[in-house]
């Protein structure tokens, strides 16, 4: 009698998963692409995680990633000025442009402000202490989101 309820409930099982076998894909998220974690030259003293498809070139001075045509360029300022806000306003002001929406970030214990110029996205990360800052930008829409996660992984590694 036990092993007609096993069977009985085997087959409701498997019946009503038949029916119900559709997804909705719409409403599914998309895998996040595999990455690899890249560490710069010692000169760049940093390290992000990329999609593994994604090409990678340090250039000793600044990194190039590319997909396709589409880039994602990461460069780096020495500075005197000990925060971000001040960096960002000076260099605005002596290169007349303004940064549009910009957002106030912490990525990893570095101050950072995120905005537009044009149509270019652009990260300004100033690790604590380090006197410098790194600017993760693209002029590609379809990188915006893959910038976005880069640079969420950012880590100045001194």
């Amino acid at each position: 009698m036990c092993a007609a309820i096993v069977v009985g409930a085997v087959i409701f099982y498997t019946n009503s998963f038949q029916e119900n076998a559709t997804l909705d894909t719409a409403n599914t998220p998309s895998p996040t692409p595999a990455t690899t974690k890249f560490q710069s030259s010692s000169v760049m003293k940093f390290s992000i995680d990329v999609q593994q498809n994604f090409v990678v070139q340090d250039n000793n001075g600044f990194i190039t990633i590319m997909s396709g045509e589409n880039q994602i360029l990461i460069s780096k300022n020495g500075t005197n000025f000990n925060n971000i806000n001040d960096f960002l306003e000076t260099l605005q002001n002596q290169n007349r442009f303004k940064l549009t929406d910009p957002i106030d970030l912490l990525i990893n214990d570095a101050e950072a402000i995120a905005g537009t110029f044009g149509e270019e996205k652009i990260y300004y990360v100033m690790p604590n202490g380090a006197y410098r800052v790194y600017i993760l930008s693209t002029k590609s829409p379809q990188l915006y989101s893959a910038l976005d996660q880069i640079a969420k992984s950012f880590r100045y590694t001194p």
